[in-house]
């Protein structure tokens, strides 16, 4: 009787394990359908009204873990830059002003290469898509106007070096922040 007892508590032992595997591989099967289907639908980027769990559009915290969000930030900006270059002209529409804002965002806690990697990304919007670049100008205008914002006249030299269509309105920047500069 006892080995009968011990026999069918293992074999619930292992059916229990079973089920708790097969419910990680359904979860994990959902995650990557829901996944897939923001993507077909490109909503990587919220563009219109937030998801109810979120505050904003921009309150996304890929992972709250102090050793692996630096990574994790790292590779969804790469991918981001990914998916614009391929082509922007499916996606520039999810380039909005609070993006920009949040590229531009620099904090003293930062490591080096992602303020590269989010540099580059403006650089690479704004030779890329007319109407990112418009944004960008817009918003380079507001910090190099409000302030003498270093970042914001590093980006604007390294674009006016570069060749595309509102090149000229980013030199006519460039040239009245001096002048403005001068006169202080």
């Amino acid at each position: 009787f006892m080995r009968l007892h011990e026999s069918i508590a293992e074999e619930c032992k292992k059916l229990h394990s079973q089920l708790r595997e097969a419910q990680r591989e359904c979860f994990e099967i959902n995650r990557r359908i829901d996944s897939w289907s923001r993507l077909n639908k490109d909503a990587l980027v919220s563009v219109g009204q937030s998801p109810p769990f979120l505050h904003s559009p921009f309150s996304y915290t890929p992972s709250s873990c102090s050793s692996c969000c630096y990574e994790v930030t790292l590779i969804i900006l790469r991918c981001l830059i990914a998916v614009y270059l391929a082509n922007i002209s499916d996606s520039e529409h999810t380039v909005t002003k609070d993006l920009v804002k949040l590229l531009f965002q620099e904090h003293e806690s930062m490591e080096r290469p992602l303020l590269d990697l989010k540099r580059r990304a403006i650089i690479a919007l704004a030779t890329s898509s007319e109407r990112a670049s418009t944004i960008i100008l817009d918003e380079l205008r507001l910090r190099l106007g409000a302030a003498q914002d270093i970042t914001s006249a590093e980006i604007l030299g390294k674009l006016i070096e570069l060749d595309f269509p509102l090149v000229d309105e980013y030199i006519e920047l460039a040239v009245t922040t001096l002048q403005g500069v001068s006169r202080r």
